[in-house]
């Protein structure tokens, strides 16, 4: 009872202060900071983290000793809208009624919340191949199995060590389709046997190299960024970098092929080891708007940590340039 007595406490002061932020967002100061906005915006954040704390001890939404990821399967505690008020005040404000499913990293006990799926109703929630993208980093071409398997929805919320072993938590997931889900459905980890040999000769041939490997997607990502620079304007801190190429890139005249299906970037900036704010982006330059500036640090800054990296459709996110940049 005083546990009840508590959350629906916390729940009328998030639902309080996620109208008075709205309300702040508009208002500026002479100096054009929303510092009301601002203070709100952290006490929300603050919140949100007392909540998902009580969601950690109380309602599943944590790990055992031995199990590097779980499911925490529809319908979901009150105490989660509560969480997803306050900690993303600005997507609430979007979309009121909280997301389909959600995906949490375990690090030493504390959770840091990775993503949100709005699919059309939490019996829908992630597709299996994004869920074996984010839990094991294995990419959806990687991956040997039909596409209406790949594209099946595995609803609920995921809660996943972040480092573990990607074979073992295939082998987890695998256990929680088929005893929980009540799906057949094995994830599994395989090595690939070649046999190398020089061109217009038998694989049989003396000559040849027998491998065992398991193919990762190294190969195909974009190259990181090069000459990533800042400067501050009206609207905030522009970011800017060139990008580079794998394919057709040896000649020095002018602009390099671009080697992807289409021009896609992503800018993270970072406060510390966190991601405060991520930015996609379908040219080399993009805008890190004042306002978001401010919510995320309080104050403009003299230097800012940015990660920026080029986005391919095949395999994600490519190797990253990672840099602080005065501004």
């Amino acid at each position: 009872h005083i546990k009840d007595h508590f959350m629906k406490r916390i729940s009328r002061i998030v639902a309080e202060g996620v109208l008075l932020w709205i309300c702040a967002v508009g208002a500026q100061n002479a100096n054009g900071q929303n510092e009301d906005a601002v203070n709100r915006l952290r006490q929300l954040r603050e919140t949100g983290e007392s909540v998902l704390q009580v969601l950690t001890a109380d309602f599943g939404y944590a790990l055992s000793a031995d199990r590097d990821i779980v499911r925490i399967p529809p319908p979901f505690p009150d105490q989660r809208q509560v969480y997803y008020l306050a900690a993303h005040p600005s997507q609430a404000r979007a979309i009121p009624r909280g997301p389909d499913g959600m995906i949490f990293f375990e690090k030493e006990g504390k959770l840091r919340s990775w993503g949100m799926t709005f699919s059309g109703g939490p019996d829908r929630g992630y597709s299996l191949s994004t869920l074996l993208d984010t839990a094991t980093g294995f990419k959806r071409h990687e991956i040997l199995a039909p596409q209406e398997v790949l594209s099946m929805s595995v609803p609920g919320d995921w809660i996943i060590r972040e480092g573990a072993d990607p074979e073992k938590l295939a082998g987890q997931i695998s256990d929680i389709l088929t005893h929980e889900m009540k799906i057949a459905v094995k994830a599994e980890i395989r090595e690939m046997n070649l046999r190398i040999v020089a061109s217009g000769r038998s694989h049989d041939d003396p000559s040849a190299v027998s491998l065992t490997v398991t193919p990762d997607a190294a190969a195909l990502k974009p190259l990181s960024p090069v000459h990533v620079t800042a400067a501050r304007e009206a609207g905030g801190v522009r970011v800017s970098w060139i990008r580079r190429t794998r394919i057709d890139g040896d000649g020095w005249n002018g602009e390099v092929p671009l080697g992807e299906d289409s021009e896609s970037y992503r800018l993270d900036i970072l406060s510390g080891a966190s991601v405060v704010r991520s930015i996609t982006c379908a040219a080399p330059s993009a805008l890190y708007a004042a306002a978001d500036e401010l919510a995320d640090f309080g104050a403009p800054q003299a230097s800012l940590h940015v990660r920026v990296a080029q986005l391919s459709a095949t395999v994600g996110a490519g190797f990253s340039a990672d840099i602080v940049l005065n501004v």
